[in-house]
């Protein structure tokens, strides 16, 4: 009897021990996948087997304590003006953002439900990612010593980021979703010092004509418009981080940097849009249906672009849509250029006039982006679109009927969920 609970014993620690390393190696490599793999680490327990479910809700309650402990700082800044004021904002919506995802993950995991998920945590980098593009933007010796003064807020924004990455990398592990599995998604990789220098630059979060925010914003019949002209450079006429917002028959003018859709689910039906470059920008999941999208006349070497979408993770699932569309260039125009590392902008069953450049799409600086970029065409149509003069990056795609179902406003940003109540008219899949 003694000898058999002794055998028992030694295969109990025996399969104790495998079982165990396996799961040393299973969380290893779950967090090799994630984009900051330390970080993923050092937050995660060592002990008993858990699922990726619960890893995720691990970091995404660390995440959300960081979140706050960022916005309880700023009471010793007493933020006035300028980066301070951009970051304070972004951070108190970081709060309710984590917050949200907090809840949903608690609750049973639909595919709307994942959707809310991971829309709140890729909005949740995207403003953290602004704000320290805030504070980089700015130059003179006067802002050296600024961000110096506030290298504390620097470093738990920089943390704060990793957190949420890790957050969304292990979410899409935990809960994956069949839309994204049409749309090859390009390994992480790690920009070189030359490409971190050479970033775009950011735009104020706070100096533009019209904010919104908040959840479920509609407007209809409204014209926003900046009108401080070509000659002052970056002027945003709306910014939108609004969820589930909808904008029917808007008018949207300015020049450069008009449209700052900067985060979150937006729709955009039989509007029109005005500018020179980069005038629908930002890191929001937008779609533009049966818009009309009007080019002006740019400064003098300036070349027009439409887009700069600004996706900085392949698991955030932001980019911009432009179907049933009509694309009216006054002047030599280009779809987009990556602004970030990840960008992602399609355009679909679209009218593109004829000075719409042959080669399509621009690049924002030398090889930055061309391989990690996500951009698309299907079934355009007019003198601006022609197939064998469009770009041949890695990242361009001319897409099949499937590829394009990812992008429509029922898939990309579940808008048969929540757009009948806005009594805004939107189809939901390809047909016109």
């Amino acid at each position: 009897m003694a000898q058999n609970s002794t055998l028992f014993t030694a295969i109990s620690l025996l399969v104790f021990s495998i079982f165990s390393h396996c799961q040393a190696l299973t969380l290893e490599a779950l967090c090799e996948s994630t984009p900051h793999p330390p970080v993923c680490k050092s937050v995660l327990p060592v002990g008993p087997p858990g699922s990726v479910s619960g890893f995720a809700s691990i970091v995404i309650i660390k995440s959300l304590e960081a979140s706050k402990h960022l916005l309880a700082s700023f009471d010793q800044h007493h933020p006035t003006t300028g980066p301070l004021d951009d970051c304070q904002l972004l951070a108190g919506l970081t709060v309710d953002q984590l917050t949200r995802v907090n809840v949903i993950k608690e609750t049973v995991l639909g595919t709307s439900e994942v959707n809310d998920l991971l829309t709140l945590l890729s909005a949740a980098i995207t403003n953290y990612e602004t704000c320290l593009g805030s504070f980089h933007d700015a130059t003179g010796e006067s802002s050296e010593n600024f961000v110096k003064d506030h290298h504390d807020i620097l470093t738990r924004v920089s943390d704060g980021i990793k957190l949420i990455s890790v957050s969304l990398a292990l979410s899409k592990e935990a809960w994956p979703i069949a839309s994204d599995a049409s749309v090859t998604k390009p390994p992480p990789r790690i920009l070189t010092e030359d490409e971190k220098k050479s970033s775009s630059p950011e735009v104020s979060y706070v100096k533009v004509t019209k904010p919104v925010s908040g959840r479920g914003f509609i407007a209809r019949d409204i014209t926003f418009r900046n009108t401080a002209g070509p000659h002052n450079r970056q002027a945003v006429a709306l910014r939108v981080d609004s969820d589930q917002s909808a904008f029917f028959r808007c008018s949207m003018e300015g020049y450069q940097d008009t449209l700052y859709a900067h985060s979150l689910r937006q729709f955009y039906r039989e509007c029109e849009i005005y500018g020179t470059i980069d005038f629908i920008f930002g890191n929001g999941a937008a779609v533009l249906q049966n818009c009309k999208i009007y080019t002006r006349v740019p400064l003098q070497l300036q070349k027009v672009t439409i887009t700069a979408q600004g996706r900085k993770s392949p698991n955030q699932n932001t980019g911009f849509v432009i179907m049933n569309s009509y694309v009216l260039a006054t002047q030599p125009t280009y779809l987009g250029r990556p602004w970030k590392l990840y960008s992602r902008t399609v355009y679909m069953n679209t009218y593109m006039s004829q000075l719409v450049q042959p080669r399509g799409w621009l690049e924002w600086f030398g090889n930055f982006a061309l391989d990690t970029l996500w951009y698309g065409e299907y079934n355009n149509i007019g003198p601006g679109w022609r197939a064998s003069g469009r770009v041949k990056w890695p990242g361009y795609h001319i897409m099949d009927k499937r590829t394009a179902m990812s992008f429509t406003v029922g898939s990309f940003i579940d808008g048969r969920r929540w757009l009948p109540a806005t009594g805004v008219t939107f189809t939901a899949g390809l047909a016109n």
